[in-house]
């Protein structure tokens, strides 16, 4: 007996196609064998091989052509490198159209795709912007990162599908620090991916504002809030670049990147304060994570010895009772190009 192959989509479809026409033949030969004469009456006989291979086969060749050839022929989508992802359009929270197929993106330019069907891929500022100039609740596409930083949110109240918090947060490059958009949950239940902390995850979301099953009557802003479609694009999980940012032409000098860091600092230490060390460099290579500072934006990161109050105390203030005990460093980060303060921390890590 010749034996088939079988791990071609095509072949297989194939077979069955010929199985249930084979099928299709028998039963048309055979109409008598439906019905049988069971006590004088004439009732419907149990359906033999003809009729179960007609209806197996054609049940089998349904699901295959729907597993097989059309579930594999979309193509795979260009992954963040321009290599495929294996990405496809996911399962939306909202009703698709019977014609509904997955989008078409446009080229990948620096991880993101820019298009969607010939729609723009928003990110950051440009994001937020048709947030609030829309006017009804058509669809906008919405892209950037996913990045493993832990986020606490306040405590779950009623409204926390309404909460960007306990939603998506797309960085608009992938960098720490760097500005973000918020995407409410809405109604669905659709898990977010879990990305490993120091990794980033390129990621398109279908969204939409003006959310009909949006609380009215909270502080919440429904007419603007980006609730999530469905999640349309997935590139990799990658590792979050290092800094590659070099230091600016211009910016101030170290002396006055001291004078400026020991002139803030006095204003909550009780003794004089005084240099510990100054150095410059991307804000992640010489200050902690975690602050909304770009990783990449070059810095002065000064610490100073002195006596601050505790991170808990309220701000220094002579005409109180001393909060002690205090702390004796003190972090001040000054941008590098305008030595405006832009981070102040005690103690210094």
């Amino acid at each position: 007996m010749k034996e088939e192959n079988w791990s071609d989509d095509a072949a297989l479809v194939e077979a069955l196609r010929s199985l249930y026409l084979a099928e299709v033949e028998r039963a048309a030969r055979r109409p008598q064998n439906l019905l049988a004469r069971v006590n004088g009456q004439v009732r419907p006989r149990a359906p033999g091989w003809s009729l179960v291979g007609l209806v197996a086969a054609g049940i089998i060749l349904a699901l295959a052509a729907v597993s097989g050839q059309l579930g594999h022929g979309l193509a795979p989508i260009a992954g963040p490198k321009g290599g495929s992802s294996g990405s496809s359009s996911l399962a939306t929270t909202r009703p698709s159209s019977p014609g509904e197929s997955a989008p078409a993106f446009g080229p990948n330019v620096g991880g993101i795709p820019e298009t969607g069907n010939g729609e723009p891929v928003l990110l950051g500022s440009a994001a937020s912007v048709a947030f609030q100039n829309s006017t009804d609740d058509r669809p906008i596409l919405v892209g950037g990162w996913l990045d493993g930083s832990q986020v606490y949110c306040a405590a779950f109240t009623s409204t926390w599908r309404w909460s960007t918090c306990y939603g998506y947060s797309l960085l608009s490059r992938p960098m720490t620090g760097v500005s973000q958009i918020g995407v409410a949950r809405g109604l669905s239940d659709a898990p977010i991916d879990a990305v490993p902390e120091g990794s980033v995850l390129p990621t398109v979301l279908r969204v939409h504002t003006h959310d009909p099953s949006c609380p009215s009557g909270t502080r919440i802003d429904c007419a603007h809030l980006p609730v999530l479609d469905a999640v349309v694009w997935k590139g990799s999980v990658e590792p979050m670049p290092s800094p590659d940012s070099t230091r600016p032409a211009s910016g101030i000098s170290k002396p006055e990147a001291v004078a400026r860091a020991l002139q803030f600092a006095r204003k909550d230490s009780t003794v004089s304060p005084t240099t510990v060390s100054a150095v410059d460099g991307p804000y992640l290579a010489v200050a902690p994570p975690g602050a909304n500072i770009p990783g990449d934006q070059w810095v002065w990161a000064i610490t100073v010895s002195g006596s601050f109050p505790a991170p808990d105390c309220a701000a220094f203030d002579p005409s109180t009772p001393p909060c002690l005990p205090n702390v004796a460093t003190k972090l001040v980060v000054l941008d590098y190009a305008t030595g405006s303060v832009v981070l102040a921390e005690a103690p210094a890590p």
